[in-house]
């Protein structure tokens, strides 16, 4: 299995790539899931939520449902690393209208996998309640465990607010002024994020 963070490297234009086609009229409707606030969850789901992810990180990197490939599948798409078909401009989803349908999608068979590795239909992925002041901090299963990504910046772990406008620069903003930022109380804030 490969180790490191995952590479933006698109596949090899000589090989044969199956396009599966998703017949979405054939998922059953009668099962409801309830998306928690990540910051709100309990034990056993947070030892559900690890079990998923564990079984995902031992496959091989070479499985389509492998934490390997799926990193790489979200990588490929959002660095620009394939190119437009009949255009000079690279293909990117974020800053651009596709960032919400497509890690919609992402997320949809993201989730999907996760529910099929541990054979638990009602498995739905949490949601991270940034806009509420008990979730702008990084989650705490996210700093821990198997749901941690070691290559975090330690300078963006608990207690320090997440900075929504992150832009490959530190702030030195001390907490509670980013977190006035985000709820709108300092001039040129955007109220509502």
């Amino acid at each position: 299995m490969p180790t490191g963070p995952p590479t933006a490297a698109p596949p090899r234009r000589d090989i044969d790539q199956r396009l599966v086609q998703f017949d979405l009229s054939k998922l059953s409707q009668t099962q409801k899931r309830v998306c928690r606030a990540i910051h709100h969850l309990d034990a056993g789901f947070i030892a559900k939520y690890g079990k998923a992810v564990a079984i995902m990180k031992s496959l091989p990197s070479d499985h389509p449902h492998s934490f390997f490939r799926q990193a790489n599948n979200h990588c490929l798409y959002c660095t620009g690393s394939y190119d437009k078909v009949s255009s000079s401009s690279l293909f990117k989803i974020h800053y651009s209208w596709l960032f919400f349908p497509w890690h919609r999608a992402f997320l949809f068979f993201h989730e999907r996998i996760l529910r099929k590795l541990i054979r638990d239909e009602t498995f739905a992925l949490p949601y991270w309640s940034w806009d509420t002041p008990e979730g702008m901090q990084i989650p705490e299963i996210l700093t821990k465990g198997v749901l941690c990504d070691g290559e975090r910046g330690k300078a963006h772990l608990p207690p320090t607010i997440a900075n929504l406008n992150y832009n490959n620069e530190e702030s030195v903003r001390p907490s509670n002024e980013q977190a006035d930022g985000l709820w709108g109380k300092e001039e040129g804030a955007v109220p509502g994020l």
